[in-house]
Parts: structure tokens; sequence; C-alpha cells
């Protein structure tokens, strides 16, 4: 049977008809058949992918490459993929609906998208289909607030972050940023961080254009914790400190006895002491037997002696504790009465070196002292403010060589009742309890700071009274030295 030509209703092309029955038209060559028709692919959407074809919400594909999926009808393993004038540099048939590819650079703009049959001719056109687009381009430094100029803790701060993009670009965080710290959608950040210890912190930014195009930076920022400068006093073994005072105003009024009380300090011996070296010494009368001393002695064995009773806390040897030289030592004498006044009361005495307890005696005494009636009240830091080896009342010599620090006299207060943690920073005129630490309110009848030395780079008191005025350098008095435990 000759050839016969026939014309489709559905599309303008004619077609070689071999063979015609009555349910069959078979299509000249190698065209589809399908139903006795041929069908021609068509673009439907063109997605941007990642580079394993993980579709993002990006509208554009980058000027520098990228990947993308198309979905339509009709695609077969023959057909190529051309994004304008250039053919992707690799095209994926996955189906009939979807086709992959990796497109190559080009400069910002739309494009043609084509699916080309490449057995058939047949060709699909989607206008426009694909936008290249460049990526935001980060112009701020990885850095931030680079020196001379950092952030300081608790101390407010502010830069902005700022990335290019050939559209417009907002910003955000997508890794948490430090406690305080806020970076606004343009890319203002800012806020205020406190630190214990200087810190560096690290995050993530993205900056994300029109073209909902990512691109993430990680910085980093540190924030400073100012090195506090501390001071101590420091003793050369010929100087010292006259606290001259007198009545219930002074230092020693209703402390020694009679009272709960505690003596603090840190001390640093920058030398060995090898006879009685005194660091804090006291007397409320005219007698030798109303002095007290703490002091170094015999290569710095700690001891205390009370004129009271001749006593001493640790007799010369009787489990003495020697404190090490150039090294700082925290030193905690305390003073509490057991029993009320004026029934045999109980005087007990301990000694705490950094925080643990050393010794402890104990000695029957009577009334609380009024100091009303011992108008000689005197004090002496660095060496024994007493009476000299021919009875005359005043200086001997018996100077500490090292460095103080906070030293401090609570009154009505025994601070320390048992093993506790040594402070970590300046001593206060007031302190939250702890561990066997009693609370100092700044009351007199429960408990106040009734001198605070040893802190500043000048003769000050920093005490409830500031007795300033009553400190008196001997032989120079101290030097002021930029250092201290903490």
């Amino acid at each position: 049977m000759p050839s016969t030509r026939i014309k489709t209703l559905s599309r303008v092309s004619s077609y070689n008809v071999d063979v015609i029955s009555a349910n069959n038209v078979t299509v000249t060559g190698s065209s589809v058949v399908a139903g006795g028709l041929r069908t021609t692919p068509a673009v439907l959407s063109v997605k941007v992918t990642s580079n394993n074809y993980t579709i993002l919400d990006d509208t554009s594909v980058n000027t520098s490459g990228g990947f993308i999926q198309v979905s339509g009808l009709n695609f077969n393993a023959n057909c190529t993929l051309m994004i304008g004038s250039n053919t992707a540099i690799s095209s994926t048939f996955v189906n009939t609906s979807t086709i992959r590819a990796e497109v190559p650079a080009a400069a910002a703009g739309s494009y043609h998208i084509w699916i080309v049959d490449s057995t058939t001719g047949d060709t699909a056109l989607k206008p426009n289909g694909l936008t290249h687009s460049s990526f935001p381009a980060w112009g701020t430094a990885n850095t931030l607030f680079e020196a001379p100029y950092p952030v300081t803790s608790n101390v407010s701060f502010n830069t902005t972050l700022s990335a290019n993009s050939d559209s417009g670009v907002v910003y955000s965080n997508t890794s948490v940023l430090p406690t305080g710290a806020i970076l606004l959608a343009n890319g203002y950040f800012y806020g205020n961080v406190s630190v214990g210890a200087t810190t560096t912190y690290s995050f993530t930014a993205e900056a994300t254009d029109v073209e909902l195009q990512n691109t993430p930076k990680i910085f980093t920022f540190t924030v400073v914790k100012p090195s506090t400068t501390y001071y101590s006093w420091e003793f050369s073994g010929t100087n010292s400190l006259w606290i001259t005072e007198s009545g219930q105003t002074s230092i020693t009024g209703n402390m020694i006895w009679g009272n709960n009380w505690t003596w603090e300090c840190w001390i640093k011996p920058t030398a060995g002491q090898g006879s009685r070296r005194v660091l804090w010494s006291f007397y409320y009368s005219s007698g030798r037997d109303s002095q007290h001393r703490i002091y170094l002695y015999n290569n710095n064995q700690i001891d205390v002696w009370t004129g009271e009773s001749g006593y001493y806390l640790y007799d010369k040897g009787a489990g003495a504790y020697t404190i090490p030289l150039d090294t700082w030592t925290h030193v905690a004498l305390v003073g509490q009465y057991i029993t009320a006044p004026g029934t045999n009361p109980v005087a007990r005495r301990t000694l705490y070196i950094n925080g643990v307890l050393k010794r402890q005696t104990y000695d029957h005494v009577g009334s609380p002292y009024d100091l009303t009636y011992y108008p000689y009240a005197r004090s002496e830091i660095g060496a024994n403010w007493g009476y000299t080896a021919n009875g005359n009342r005043g200086y001997q010599d018996e100077s500490f060589t090292g460095l103080m620090s906070n030293m401090r006299i609570t009154r009505n207060c025994a601070v320390y009742t048992g093993d506790f943690t040594v402070p970590t920073a300046p001593l206060e005129l007031t302190q939250s309890a702890g561990t066997n630490i009693s609370a100092i309110t700044g009351d007199n009848d429960t408990g106040r700071v009734i001198f605070l030395v040893c802190q500043a780079p000048t003769l000050v008191d920093n005490g409830y009274y500031n007795r300033t005025s009553a400190l008196v350098a001997k032989n120079g008095g101290p030097t002021f030295v930029a250092q201290s435990p903490f």
C-alpha cells in the first residue's frame, strides 16, 4: 500500500505514515509512538539547588555558576540543557519530568532556559527562566574590635557588619551570640557583655540578598576584663606605721578583750625573720601587761602573744606554723567570748592560716574592757609599739620585712568560725555569709569593720571610722607596691 500523508490537528507538523489500521497510526522513522502521536518537551519551572541538588530558597544562581533542577514534561535521555547560548557543564536526565544540571559562570542577568531533544530537534523554552546574581561578599574582617579598641567587660560596644551585593542585603546570626550582644537585620552589632575573665567569643553571621542568596562568615571578638591594679604596703625592716588614738574611738576600743573580734591580713615575707618581727601590735593602758602582738620569729614561725596573762598562742614552738617566704599567706586571728560577760567568761583565740584552723586556746577573763579608762591606746603596723628594753614606752626595733595586704579589723563579729575559703578579692566594709564565714553587716552591734588598710597607694584607712589622719609614718613609713594576693 502506498504511503499516505495526514496532518494532525494538535500541532502544525506532518509525518510519513507507513501503516494505518483500525486502532493505530505507525509513524515513519524513530519518532516516538504514543497513541499514534509524537510528544515534545516542555519546561514548567527552574529551581536553584545546592551541589547535591537539594532545592534552595535562592531565586538566582551565583555569577560564578551553580546548580539547578528543571521540572517539566516529556523529557528523555536525549535532552540537553542550555542557558542562553551556553550549554550546561553537565546535565542529568532523572525522569521524564526532571533534569538536573550544573550551569557555567555568567554575568548578572536573566537567561532563557532551553531543553533540546538532540534526536528529534524538538525544543522547549522557558523565557528568562534563570537569573545569575552575585552572592553577598563580606567587607567586614573576621576579627571585630581589634586593638587598640577592644571590647571591655561591662562597657557598651557597637559596630556595623557589612557585605556587598547587586541587591539589598539583610543580616542575621546563625549561631548563639554571647549574653548581652545583639545583631540587627541592618548589620548593626552592639551590646554590653560582662565577663569574669578575658574571653574570646565566635559566632556565625549570614548576609542574605534579595535573591535569598546567603553568605555565612565566622566572626570573633574578645571581651577584656581590665586588670585592676591592687596595691600592698611594703615594710623594709626599719620602717613602720603608728596609729595614734585614744579612748573609745580607738581601733582597739572594746575590741581585744570582752568582745568578739577578727584581725586578718595577707602577708608576704621577703626575708627570714631571725628574731621577733611584728605584724601588728597594740596596747591599751600604761602597763606592760596590756600589750598584744601578732608576729613572726625564728625564721618566720607565727605566734600571738598577749600580756594580759603572759600567754603565747604557740608558746614558741608548740605546734608552730612557718610562713613561707615570697608567698602570699592569709592570716586570721579571731577572738570570741564563749559565755556571757560577768559570769566568769571564757575568751577563745583562734588562729587560721590560709583558711585552716591551726591553733585554738582559751583563757578566763573578766568583764569587757572599756577603753574610756585606758587613754594610752596605741597601735602599730610592721613593728612593736610598747615598752623598750629600758622600760620606756615607745618604738621598739622589731620591724617586719615584707608585704602586707588588706589588713582588716572587725569588731563585734567572729568572722571565721571554722575552716573557710580565703577571700579572692579585696576586703570590704560588708560581706555576705558563707561556709564558716559570718556576715559583716556594718552594724556596730553585729559586725563593723573599724580598720581597713594596706589596700591603696596612699596611707588611707578604708574602715568605718576612716582614721586616716591618725596614721603616722615611722622612718618613712611603708612604701606602696602594685601587687597583691588577687
